[in-house]
């Protein structure tokens, strides 16, 4: 029998910038400094919010306009004819002209009559993809008692525009229709028609996908509420002292429509307590011109940015208290001034106004505190040991941080834990200049006993916590940073032989 001793591998993996903040949302600047930066949208003023034509069943019934009956009328006569106005439920707006990217447009026509028709129904406002107007129409066959005579078709919208001010021209959410109903030319004898006779049509818009429309979209006013949750990371810094922090407003206005906008409130809030960020854009109203149509989708918008730094606000306080989230209040009125374009407000449904908001942090910055977390693998193992072990950790530093302090725990996958570090050091990486830092290794030795060995041969993993500061400089961070960790185990191993 013999006692043999053995160093194997237990854990490994590494630490980066990405375990402590979303890879999406690290930049890496010119000159090579890394920046958390987040964006967000305060507003995105799409179509859809302004203009929509929601799934809609228009049911129009005729009748020959006399009492009585029945009135025969010969082949070839017409039985009655209207001019009218289909009524469009287009949200709230006063639309006069709408282009369709998608949609389709089921139609019923139904006669009540007791002998056969042609019947037209000419939508003159409607003019289909191959650029003809929309003409439904059929020749109808005798209707039986009070059961009509029913024609049913489909007509496809894709890349259909609409003109909605009706058989004026001068109204608003309106279609022009056209109806004209006469007995057949091929009728071999009259027809009988009774005042309460009825020809029907049903027209009902499904899946319609506006890409663009013009009128007026009213005197709107919309608020926008937006929370930014830092606490991923932020609260990771511990003490901060950051350099050069800036969030960006942008407002870009698409839309052929005066707006003012307002950023009523910036608040940084961590445990119900909050600091308001001070800057003279906070409740001043921006008076916003409104874009212009160039025609075939080619908009000029109207842009308008705001820098919010160290130089004019008190950005460095707020972020610096540690905000868990940022809050966010923000205002727009459309067309303040009401319909001052004469009903040409215009808007294309892929190119929406937009007021955006970029929070920039350089990692240019001093910290007290900064605080990693990773989870190391560990593999079960078969291996007896005869007496308590080693653990080597040998750790590679490039962080131009010093180590405060570093735990780890292991749980098993059985659900037993215990703490696998009591002491343990850690070089700091030697800085020579932004993307050039010497890495160091350290090595530490942890005893493990027998017991907590036995509860680590079933796997589990290990989580490791450091903690790290700048030693109170301030130091650049390029993101290529990195901490490798080897976990090795030294012990001794029984073997018999017989």
């Amino acid at each position: 029998m013999w006692d043999i001793h053995a160093l194997a591998p237990l854990a490994t993996g590494q630490i980066t910038w990405t375990d402590l903040v979303e890879d999406s949302l690290l930049e890496q600047d010119e000159n090579g400094l890394l920046h958390i930066q987040y964006e967000t949208d305060l507003f995105d003023l799409r179509l859809d919010t302004l203009v929509r034509l929601d799934d809609t069943t228009i049911f129009e019934s005729f009748t020959p306009g006399f009492n009585g009956g029945p009135i025969n009328i010969p082949a070839g006569v017409e039985v009655f004819s209207s001019e009218d106005d289909l009524k469009l439920e287009v949200s709230s707006a006063e639309i006069y002209e709408v282009a369709i990217v998608s949609g389709l447009l089921t139609y019923t026509l139904e006669s009540y009559v007791g002998g056969p028709l042609d019947i037209t129904y000419d939508l003159p406002g409607v003019t289909l993809g191959n650029g003809t107007t929309l003409f439904l129409e059929a020749s109808t066959e005798s209707a039986s008692g009070d059961v009509p005579w029913v024609f049913t078709g489909t007509e496809d919208l894709t890349n259909a525009n609409l003109d909605l001010q009706g058989a004026s021209g001068s109204s608003s959410n309106r279609i022009a229709a056209l109806l004209d109903v006469v007995v057949s030319p091929l009728a071999t004898e009259a027809v009988p028609v009774f005042g309460t006779d009825s020809v029907r049509i049903t027209l009902n818009f499904q899946d319609v996908v506006i890409g663009y429309a013009r009128g007026y979209f009213g005197n709107r006013e919309l608020d926008s509420n937006t929370e930014i949750d830092f606490s991923p990371f932020l609260e990771s810094f511990g003490t901060l002292n950051l350099q050069e922090l800036s969030i960006d407003v942008d407002i870009k206005n698409t839309i052929g429509a005066d707006a003012t906008f307002r950023l009523d409130r910036i608040e940084g809030v961590n445990n119900g307590s909050g600091v308001e960020l001070t800057h003279s854009i906070i409740g001043d109203n921006i008076n916003l011109t409104r874009a212009l149509d160039n025609g075939n989708g080619q908009v000029t918008s109207n842009d308008y940015a705001f820098l919010i730094d160290e130089t004019n606000s008190n950005i460095t306080t707020l972020v610096g208290s540690i905000p868990q989230v940022l809050e966010v209040d923000a205002f727009v009125e459309m067309n303040p001034l009401g319909d001052i374009s004469g009903g040409n407000d215009f808007i294309y449904t892929d190119q929406p106004f937009e007021a955006n908001l970029l929070m920039d942090l350089p990692l240019c910055l001093g910290t007290n505190g900064l605080t990693f977390k990773d989870s190391l693998n560990v593999a079960a193992f078969d291996t007896d040991l005869v007496a308590d072990a080693e653990l080597t950790f040998r750790i590679t530093n490039s962080f131009p941080l010093g180590l405060v302090s570093m735990d780890a725990r292991f749980f098993s996958d059985l659900g037993e834990e215990f703490d696998v570090i009591s002491d343990l050091s850690m070089e700091t990486g030697t800085f020579l200049e932004l993307g050039n830092v010497i890495a160091n290794t350290s090595e530490s030795v942890q005893t493990i006993s027998r017991a907590d060995l036995d509860i680590m041969r079933q796997g589990g993993y290990i989580e490791l916590t450091l903690q790290m500061i700048s030693s109170g400089e301030i130091v650049k961070m390029s993101g290529d940073e990195f901490i490798d960790v080897d976990i090795l185990m030294n012990g001794n191993i029984e073997l018999s032989y017989e």
